[in-house]
Order: C-alpha cells, then sequence, then structure tokens
C-alpha cells in the first residue's frame, strides 16, 4: 500500500492537492482521467474512475479479415453521382 502526506493548497475558491508521480502509478491515474470523490466516515476517498467495456474498437484489418463472401453488404444507392468522391470506373473485386 502507498501513502503519501499532501498539503491542502488554495485553488479558485476551493482546495486542491498534489497526488505525488508514485501514488498516481500505483492507480493508473494520469492528465485528464476522471476520479470519484466521496467522503466516507469522516475520511476523503479518491477512486478512479474505470470505464467498463464501452463500445469495442476495430481496426479496419480486423473488420475486413471477418468478412465472407456471404455477408458482403448490398450496395447503396445515394442517387446522382456529385462532387469529387465520384469514381470514373467501377471497382472491380
Amino acid at each position: 500500500m502507498s501513502s503519501a502526506v499532501v498539503k491542502f493548497c488554495k485553488w479558485g475558491n476551493g482546495l486542491a492537492v498534489r497526488i505525488p508521480k508514485a501514488l498516481a502509478n500505483a492507480i493508473a491515474a494520469s492528465e485528464g482521467k476522471c476520479a470519484e470523490m466521496i467522503v466516507e466516515n469522516g475520511e476523503l476517498i479518491l477512486r478512479p474512475i474505470v470505464k467498463s467495456g464501452g463500445k469495442p474498437r476495430y481496426t479496419l484489418d480486423e473488420l475486413l479479415r471477418s468478412m465472407t463472401r456471404d455477408n458482403v453488404p448490398q450496395e447503396v444507392d445515394w442517387g446522382l453521382r456529385r462532387g469529387n468522391e465520384a469514381l470514373s470506373s467501377p471497382v472491380s473485386s
């Protein structure tokens, strides 16, 4: 268990404490991550918020590897071609 003595400092209308690097590393905290602060039995407790699961992230290679001839999506007609995104010739497979 890591511990440290810290000093409360004024920050705007509130107070702030500096979290020593060793303690931040122990809980995998970094700039921009969120934490929950609660008071329990007269003690201030700071808990990092751990995102559970969330949306899975895939690379293009992972998505393409999962494609088969049976699950290739059908072409969608988006109307008349316009702009620079229009292909000059159909893509061959």
